[in-house]
């Protein structure tokens, strides 16, 4: 079995995501990126954090063992819920690029 999550990305980060295939961490951010367990709550994420038109939905989809091992928010920022992931924990991941 699989879990599929979502996550808003600047369009900055898409392109970097189309270039290396892989998640990357900015300049003086976390070692990680969190992920929407519904594709509405990835919108209002990219609505909330970017212009409306100024973010890309992509899809994460990991095995489910590894998915429950990430950390979990029940409401991240008042929206929904979330996980956690660290880019190492992120390697077997099959990312797909929702909207």
């Amino acid at each position: 079995m699989t879990v599929i999550l979502f996550r808003a990305v600047s369009i900055a980060e898409f392109f970097n995501l189309l270039k290396f295939g892989v998640f990357k961490s900015g300049p003086n951010s976390v070692d990680g990126k969190h992920f929407a367990e519904s594709l509405q709550d990835a919108e209002e994420w990219g609505i909330w954090l970017y212009d409306e038109d100024d973010f890309r939905i992509v899809a994460v989809e990991l095995p489910e063992a590894e998915a429950d091992k990430l950390m979990r928010w029940d409401r991240l920022d008042a929206i929904g819920p979330a996980r956690f992931a660290e880019l190492h924990e992120l390697g077997n991941a099959v990312i797909t690029v929702m909207k």
